[in-house]
């Protein structure tokens, strides 16, 4: 008889769930969903890959290759977190789950290497800052101690 009373009230009563494809859940501001990179601002430091604890982004400075394995990626933004250009978003829209491997591959410009300078130009430029400092009018300071 319990029983016939607690079906009775789940019947007439609202739904204890949602009814998901129908409804959807509101997510809150912080919510990690989406992966978003603006392959423009990339500068190919490398921090996104030292900093991701699931080791699903690659990069390759030199050929300006960057790839992420979607599939492998908890979604924990410390990538977005720790990019310096802000080039990696993660945006609260809901993210569906993923039934087979997928990477994403992005072609940047490659890494600008400085050229080294040699001997000379070290000392050329160790001299222009010494005169630069010559020109520059020394002010001296007394320090007066209080008493």
């Amino acid at each position: 008889m319990l029983m016939v009373k607690t079906i009775m009230e789940n019947l007439f009563s609202r739904y204890a769930t949602r009814l998901h494809p129908f409804e959807q859940k509101v997510l809150p501001e912080a919510y990690r969903g989406r992966f978003k990179f603006a392959i423009d601002k990339c500068i190919m430091c490398n921090a996104c890959a030292l900093k991701c604890p699931t080791l699903c982004i690659r990069i390759n400075p030199d050929t300006g290759y960057w790839a992420r394995d979607v599939k492998g990626c908890v979604y924990c933004g410390v990538c977005a977190d720790k990019c310096p250009t802000g080039c990696i978003t993660m945006t609260n829209v809901y993210k569906p789950p993923l039934t087979e491997l997928t990477i994403q591959e992005f072609h940047c410009k490659p890494r600008v290497k400085k050229s080294k300078a040699s001997a000379s130009e070290v000392e050329d430029a160790i001299l222009e800052k010494q005169k630069e400092d010559e020109k520059k009018p020394h002010v001296s300071r007394k320090v007066v101690a209080e008493k």
